[in-house]
């Protein structure tokens, strides 16, 4: 394999680790967003009356 190839290689595995990262990045931060919504919303219902539910 002529360097040229090995560098682009590299270069193309390179972009998509960093793709990869920013999309594993972006996944945590919107699990986070619903864990804090479902923690909202169960502090909600617990402190409605039975009678409202």
């Amino acid at each position: 394999m002529s360097a040229s190839i090995i560098v682009r290689a590299k270069s193309q595995h390179e972009t998509k680790a960093r793709i990869i990262k920013e999309k594993l990045m972006r996944l945590e931060k919107y699990i986070g967003t619903l864990e804090k919504i479902n923690d909202k919303w169960l502090q909600y219902i617990q402190q409605t009356p039975m009678s409202q539910r």
